[in-house]
């Protein structure tokens, strides 16, 4: 049997297409069960973590508002998974 923390990480693909900075977009579960409305996030941290037994590829991301107009920070950090997340726009390098 293949020992799992010896395969690649868990959104290891979607890691190498994010950078810190990024303006991302996720959806999450209501305490209900009900997928919420999509939130908007900057990404501020990329690493990977053991979860559940085996490596995953985590982004720390504060979350914005997303309404129309100026994007401004909420205050709001949370982890999530990369796999999670959808490129909205990308950081200029």
């Amino acid at each position: 049997m293949k020992d799992l923390l010896d395969s690649s990480p868990l959104g290891k693909n979607k890691l190498q297409q994010l950078d810190i900075g990024d303006l991302v977009q996720w959806r999450a579960f209501s305490e209900e069960g009900r997928i919420e409305s999509p939130k908007l996030g900057l990404v501020i941290n990329l690493y990977i973590e053991e979860r559940g037994g085996r490596p995953v590829a985590i982004a720390k991301v504060a979350e914005v508002n997303s309404r129309k107009g100026p994007v401004t920070l909420i205050g709001i950090t949370q982890e999530i998974l990369v796999i999670c997340l959808e490129v909205i726009s990308k950081v200029k390098k």
